[in-house]
């Protein structure tokens, strides 16, 4: 089963919106999908907050350090958390936003914030956080392999677009 979001952001000084497609995905045995309809393990994360504000509006944003929290799904199991940290330029040609660099952090079931560290964030660049929910057994962030073992799922929350000066 797979749940296909897009998100649109006006990124400041690009001439074009850049699109985010992102997915809520359940992966089951042929057994699971044979007996009937196939329902979310796992939601997105809720309440995704950077330093104590929502994160779902665009804003500005110092480089440092930043707390990210969040709640957990409104319903099924969790097994790790990944935040993914995109970061985006606008390109001096065509003035589109490009990903430049991706950083990732894994975390346990039991995460609700994390701490980023004051070298992450770079100067002049925008900022998307996904963080993702992933529900598989054996899952952790020591074990990020058991993503590839059924069953598995995944379901992502996106924030706003956040700039640096």
């Amino acid at each position: 089963m797979s749940v296909p979001f897009r998100v649109q952001y006006s990124v400041p000084g690009a001439e074009r919106p850049l699109v985010i497609d992102a997915w809520m995905e359940a992966y089951e045995p042929m057994s699971v999908l044979a007996a009937g309809p196939v329902q979310p393990r796992t939601f997105p994360p809720r309440g995704l907050k950077l330093d104590g504000e929502e994160a779902y509006a665009a804003r500005p944003l110092t480089v440092g350090s930043h707390v990210i929290s969040w709640q957990p799904p409104a319903s099924g199991q969790v097994s790790a958390y990944e935040l993914r940290l995109r970061r985006y330029e606008v390109a001096a040609e065509g003035g589109l936003a490009r990903n430049v660099e991706s950083v990732y952090f894994n975390l346990g079931a039991g995460s609700t914030s994390v701490l980023l560290p004051p070298e992450v964030l770079k100067p002049a660049s925008h900022y998307i956080l996904q963080l993702t929910a992933m529900s598989a057994p054996g899952f952790s962030p020591e074990n990020t392999s058991a993503r590839y073992v059924l069953p598995y799922a995944h379901a992502p929350a996106l924030s706003g677009i956040l700039s640096t000066p």
